[in-house]
């Protein structure tokens, strides 16, 4: 079986998983911003679906911050690890 996702489809699931790890690490996007080194804007931008050019480089600093692999960003909606 295939499975295909847009690219509008992949932002959102990293958009929701992103807000969801971090609100269950119990981390502020500040806080996240500090410990993946990049400005709290850019978190934000992500979660709220203003910046959508994500790359690898932009990524791993912040699956670093949440202490998380980052295949955990892409999990659809329900298949998430707890």
């Amino acid at each position: 079986m295939k499975i295909t996702h847009t690219q509008t489809e992949l932002i959102a699931m990293v958009r929701a998983n992103l807000t969801r790890l971090r609100v269950e690490a119990g981390l502020t996007q500040t806080e996240l911003a500090k410990r993946a080194k990049l400005s709290v804007g850019w978190i934000n931008d992500i979660e709220h679906g203003r910046r959508t050019g994500l790359s690898v480089a932009s990524i791993a600093p912040i699956c670093a911050g949440l202490g998380i692999h980052p295949a955990m960003l892409f999990l659809p909606p329900g298949k998430a690890a707890k």
